[in-house]
C-alpha cells in the first residue's frame, strides 16, 4: 500500500515535469511551499500574508491606478482578443479598436501589451484565492476543504473562459516568467496552512509534502482546463471533479490499517 502511494506520487511529479508548463501553474512558487508552512497550523480565517504586504507595496511603487470604469471597458476586450487569437497576433491597434480607450489613455497605466495582459492576469487569478477564503468558512472536514477548493477554482474559470484560455492556453509561458505577476503566492499559502492543519489532525498522510498537495492542485487544474479546451469547451469544468477528485483523495489520505 505504501510503496503503491510512493509510486502515484512520483507518477504526478513525473507527469507534472513532462507536460509542457502553462503559464499558470506557477511552477516556481511550489518548491518554496515547505517553507511557508512554517506560518502554522491555521486556517483560513487566520489568512494574512507577507504576500498581501508586497502586494500593497508594489501598487505603492507603480504608476497611477487604473480607473474602475476603465477596467470595465478594457479588460473584457483584453481578454477576448487574447482567448480569440495567438499572443503574438494580439497588438495595441487591435486593444484600441475593440475596448474604445484611446491609445494615449491606455499607455499612461500601462507601456506594453504585455503589461497590460499580465495586470489582468494577476488581479484575475488572484480573485480565487479571495473566493477560496470565503467559500471554506465553516468548513470542518479535510476532505471537503480540498474539493471546495477545486470546486471553487474550476468554477471560477467557467465563468471566466477568456481567463481560463489566455493563461493556460495562450500566453507564452518564457514572457510571463520575466514578470513579477508570474509569482501567485495566495493559492499556495491558503493549500500550505491547510496542509499544516490536515497534518497536525492526522487527515493526510504524513508522508505528503506540501509540495505534493500543490502539485496535485496545479496539475488538475492545468489537464482538465487542456482537455476542455482542445474539446471544443462542450462541458463545464466543475463537471470534471467528481471524476478526479476521488483519486487525487486517495493519494493524499493517511492509509488505511489493517487489522
Amino acid at each position: 500500500m505504501m510503496q503503491n502511494r510512493r509510486d502515484t506520487r512520483n507518477v504526478s511529479r513525473f507527469l507534472l515535469a513532462i507536460i509542457p508548463h502553462s503559464s499558470t501553474l506557477f511552477i516556481c512558487v511550489i518548491y518554496n511551499a515547505e517553507a511557508a508552512c512554517l506560518h502554522g497550523p491555521h486556517y483560513i480565517k487566520d489568512y494574512t500574508t507577507m504576500h498581501d504586504a508586497e502586494k500593497q507595496e508594489r501598487r505603492k511603487t507603480a504608476g497611477p491606478s487604473l480607473p474602475e470604469k476603465l477596467k470595465e471597458r478594457l479588460y473584457p476586450a483584453v481578454l477576448e482578443l487574447f482567448s480569440d487569437n495567438d499572443f503574438h497576433r494580439v497588438n495595441m491597434r487591435e486593444i484600441y479598436s475593440r475596448s474604445g480607450i484611446s491609445p494615449s489613455t491606455i499607455y499612461r497605466y500601462f507601456s506594453s501589451k504585455e503589461e497590460l495582459l499580465f495586470t489582468i492576469l494577476d488581479e484575475k487569478i488572484s480573485e480565487i484565492a479571495s473566493l477560496v477564503k470565503l467559500h471554506l468558512q465553516g468548513i470542518e472536514s479535510t476532505q471537503e476543504i480540498f474539493r471546495k477548493i477545486f470546486w471553487v477554482t474550476l468554477d471560477y474559470y467557467d465563468r471566466n473562459p477568456g481567463v481560463a484560455i489566455t493563461a493556460f492556453i495562450t500566453t507564452p509561458l518564457r514572457t510571463w516568467m520575466r514578470e513579477k505577476s508570474y509569482v501567485q503566492k495566495d493559492t499556495m499559502d491558503i493549500l500550505s496552512r491547510i496542509y499544516s492543519a490536515a497534518i497536525e489532525r492526522g487527515d493526510i498522510d504524513p508522508e505528503i509534502r506540501v509540495s505534493d498537495c500543490l502539485d496535485q492542485y496545479y496539475m488538475h487544474c492545468y489537464r482538465q482546463i487542456h482537455l476542455w479546451y482542445y474539446h471544443g469547451m462542450k462541458w463545464k469544468l466543475v463537471e470534471t471533479l467528481p471524476r478526479f477528485f476521488p483519486i487525487l483523495w486517495k493519494t493524499i489520505s493517511p492509509p488505511v490499517t489493517k487489522p
